[in-house]
């Protein structure tokens, strides 16, 4: 059970505008990338690219509160904020790598379809990420 995950990895300059400064889409790319890397290293992985099931955004925000640039490591945290009937709700803060400033905050949430309609989340999910 994890409630909580963390991401890094360095700023690549072909995220930044052409005044050196992240693009603004690149913050809702981390958030999914963490979003993805949490799954893998809770072993469920393979359940984003079932073909039995799908798993939309369908509701995404984010508050862009400071730059990040071009050799800055970004640092994704999610939470876990809610674990729905048929839907995950993330809670995500941005940072500069080992600094306290939040350069981003935002929520994603996730909904379970089979077949195009809700379907209850898998136990396994559940499981894997219940709060504490």
């Amino acid at each position: 059970m994890k409630d909580k995950y963390c991401w890094s990895r360095a700023v690549e300059f072909y995220e930044t505008d052409r005044a050196g400064v992240v693009h603004f889409s690149n913050y809702y790319r981390w958030m999914e990338a963490a979003e993805h890397a949490w799954w893998q290293d809770v072993g469920l992985a393979e359940s984003l690219q079932s073909s039995e099931m799908d798993w939309p955004r369908v509701q995404a925000e984010m508050k862009f509160l400071g730059p990040l640039r071009f050799g800055d490591r970004v640092e994704v945290t999610l939470r876990m904020k809610k674990l729905g009937e048929t839907s995950l709700n993330y809670h995500c803060e941005i940072r500069k790598n080992g600094r306290y400033e939040l350069l981003g905050e935002g929520e994603m949430v996730v909904v379970c379809l089979q077949g195009g309609k809700k379907k209850g989340l898998p136990e396994a999910v559940r499981k894997a990420f219940a709060i504490s």
